[in-house]
């Protein structure tokens, strides 16, 4: 509920903004607390810019030192809150100038606009109130935002920084390195807590490095306390970011990088509920919601529920939501309901979700009841949902009930829903893909498949550690490009043999109807309407099927050690007979022998096998050839 000051607060501070103003001093009998709820009252910018005198929030101090405690309750005040909107217009007159004295904050001509409170840590509740028409530009300075560094300042601590919207002037927020709407930095102290929550930020940023919508940088390098000893949280809920940002590396919608030097040690994050509608022009590392994260001896990172409207321009690694993240012994990694629309692009590593992902010693990355519907394209690697994932050394990653629909290409490896899933691991180590599909258009000059561009060889001499594609399915197009490529196919373009011991890896319950669009095929290429290449070990003949009036080609290009008939190969019609798996009635032989029924819907005998996904039945439409969603 929004809050007011108490009408029997008769005390009025008349001011008069102008670059040539001198603002008014508090009065020490100024009820600075008027519902005596530890927080103090913020409403005027006046009173804003003391903030910076006192980041502890315990009292209010003006700019000559008078110390405000008055209406504070008996155990203190212990931070901040807004009781009305804010405005740098201070004169009112609609625009932003030389006229309003925080245009020109310093008094020297500079016209850099508001000066960052140096630090906050404190809690500061907004009570649904705005700050309006903020202007800052310093682009020699680093971390720059409302404020410098957000901290829980010592140990066991929790602030938070909510109920507020910032509203950016035309001009926006310029800064060099640690750039934020909301902070520059912020910094979470051992065993304590910091967290955004309903804070919306509109406007355009730009910066150089570490620029976010809401934070620059979560980092604990720019803290005066040592780094994180204990285990802390990071947590964003239900905040939103609008604008444009502008920059060179780790940038995001909200957050731009989480890192410290050799990683961030000690952090759980959550994140869970976020939106963000944002156009990015950057370099490198770069994600819709967040830009870096290179995390080790982690809590859970857990992403839940956000979702992303974005145009994202990148050189390399840039995704829908997430650009790079590796997580080495960590807790769980979850990225769970997240949804993105929009245009990703760029020359190297472009995915619709995320860029790169690696999971190391120990972490499980879990990718679940994900949704893309985006153009992304690359020079390299792009994927629907992941460009590249990769597991490590006991590393898992697991990709489940996930879709990616669109376009997708890339001159080298494209991918319908992954561009390059790799296991790189030893024995222990395992990927699985299970119950998603792609229904996309996929194109490219070097390895192309609808679901997955290619699954390379682990080149390892351990045990092969397991790669496993199961109850998944592909449809739209694999378009080859007429400059020629190594290998293409319906669901998988290349998976490479291993070169040491057999793979431990299966696909299986799966199907393909993608078209393969290919033109003439160069003397060199391996192009199949399930495979382009994989290892005759890891499929199972009775167990997946490609539509044999969908392409005239074979089913598989190549399979080390075996013939193509590798792949069970039938009609359209005859796919779309069964009402029940183990089908002896609509052909010669078995159809969907020892598929799950409560994973996949048969529909009637006019429709394809449908995957169940979250209540959901999603399938291709053999009359419109589109994607059908049952609910």
């Amino acid at each position: 509920m929004q809050k007011y000051l108490q009408s029997s607060l008769s005390l009025c501070i008349a001011l008069s903004f102008s670059a040539a103003s001198t603002l008014a001093l508090a009065t020490p009998s100024m009820d600075i607390d008027a519902d005596h709820d530890g927080l103090i009252d913020i409403s005027t910018l006046e009173q804003l810019d003391w903030v910076r005198n006192n980041p502890n929030g315990t009292s209010l101090i003006d700019h000559d030192g008078n110390v405000l405690t008055t209406g504070c309750p008996e155990t203190g005040c212990f931070g901040y809150e807004l009781v009305n909107d804010i405005d740098f217009d201070t004169n009112g007159d609609g625009v932003l100038n030389n006229q309003d004295w925080v245009f020109d904050y310093e008094g020297n001509g500079s016209q850099q606009g508001w000066k960052p409170i140096p630090l906050l840590s404190s809690t500061f509740e907004g009570n649904g109130y705005s700050i309006d028409n903020i202007f800052i530009s310093r682009p020699d300075e680093n971390g720059v935002g409302l404020i410098t560094l957000l901290t829980n300042g010592e140990a066991n601590k929790s602030i938070a920084v909510q109920n507020l919207t910032l509203s950016l002037s035309s001009f926006g927020i310029s800064g060099g390195s640690r750039v934020g709407g909301v902070a520059g930095t912020v910094s979470v102290l051992e065993d304590g807590e910091v967290m955004l929550a309903d804070v919306k930020v509109e406007g355009s940023i730009e910066g150089q490095y570490d620029v976010g919508g809401l934070i620059g940088r979560v980092s604990n390098e720019y803290a005066d306390e040592q780094r994180a000893l204990g285990l802390v949280e990071l947590r964003l809920h239900r905040n939103a970011y609008r604008g444009s940002i502008k920059a060179i590396e780790y940038v995001g919608g909200l957050v731009g990088g989480m890192r410290d030097k050799g990683g961030l040690s000690g952090y759980g994050v959550d994140f869970t509920k976020n939106a963000v509608s944002v156009s990015i022009d950057a370099v490198e590392n770069i994600g819709g919601l967040l830009g870096y994260s290179r995390t080790y001896l982690a809590q859970d990172m857990i992403f839940t529920n956000n979702y992303g409207d974005v145009n994202i321009s990148a050189i390399d690694v840039a995704g829908g939501l997430y650009g790079y993240i590796e997580n080495i012994g960590g807790g769980r990694w979850e990225v769970k309901k997240d949804t993105v629309v929009g245009v990703i692009q760029g020359h190297d590593t472009i995915g619709g979700l995320i860029a790169h992902g690696h999971s190391q010693l120990g972490t499980e990355a879990l990718f679940e009841d994900v949704k893309v519907d985006a153009f992304v394209f690359a020079l390299s690697i792009a994927g629907g949902l992941a460009a590249n994932l990769s597991a490590y050394e006991t590393g898992n990653i697991v990709v489940r009930d996930s879709y990616a629909q669109g376009n997708v290409g890339a001159e080298a490896i494209a991918g319908g829903l992954i561009g390059r899933l790799s296991n790189e691991g030893y024995w222990g180590t395992n990927v699985l893909v299970d119950g998603s599909f792609a229904a996309a258009r996929v194109s490219g000059d070097l390895m192309i498949g609808g679901l997955i561009g290619l699954i390379p060889d682990a080149g390892s001499n351990e045990p092969e550690p397991s790669v496993t594609i199961r109850n998944s399915f592909s449809m739209g197009s694999v378009v080859g490009s007429d400059q020629g490529f190594e290998s293409a196919g319906g669901l998988i373009g290349k998976f490479e043999s291993p070169l040491y011991f057999p793979s431990e890896g299966i696909v299986e319950n799966s199907y393909s109807v993608s078209k393969m669009e290919l033109g003439e095929l160069p003397t060199y290429s391996t192009v199949g309407s399930f495979a382009g290449e994989i290892p005759a070990s890891v499929i199972n003949r009775d167990r997946n099927y490609v539509a044999a009036d969908v392409n005239s080609i074979s089913s598989v290009g190549s399979a080390s050690g075996a013939s193509s008939s590798l792949i069970s190969s039938a009609l359209l019609s005859e796919m779309a007979c069964p009402e029940l798996p183990n089908n002896t009635s609509c052909s010669s032989e078995t159809l969907f022998k020892g598929w799950n029924r409560f994973i996949w819907n048969f529909g009637d005998s006019t429709q394809l096998p449908g995957l169940k996904i979250r209540g959901k039945i999603f399938r291709p439409d053999l009359v419109t050839g589109e994607l059908s969603v049952e609910y």
